[in-house]
């Protein structure tokens, strides 16, 4: 090992990592999102209906947009393509050459 490089292991651990906080992100925006702006209607009842209203629901869905996209970005360990297909789930294995996660 050279001086300043990581462990295999460590940099194993680091893309992974950044795979979960990929995907922590993005649902959070999407199932976190919601309550948010109902809370923000509840609280605040007179802007429910103005032009407000609608731009808090704009913020919401290029938030959850970006986190999408910022999820998809997440490139393959093994062969350096996308991981994920064009699914909103949790995949199990690499779209390109099957690496499983974690793996």
């Amino acid at each position: 090992m050279r001086y300043g490089a990581m462990p295999a292991s460590d940099a194993k651990c680091d893309v992974w990592a950044d795979y979960s906080k990929r995907a922590r992100l993005f649902f959070g925006s999407i199932y976190g999102g919601w309550p948010l702006v109902a809370l923000i209607a509840g609280l605040f009842p007179s802007i429910a209906s103005g032009p407000i209203w609608a731009g808090l629901l704009m913020v919401w869905v290029v938030a959850v947009f970006s986190a999408y996209i910022y999820r998809r970005m997440f490139r393959c360990p093994r062969c350096g393509h996308r991981f994920l297909g064009w699914g909103l789930g949790w995949p199990e294995r690499c779209w390109t050459c099957r690496l499983p996660r974690g793996g």
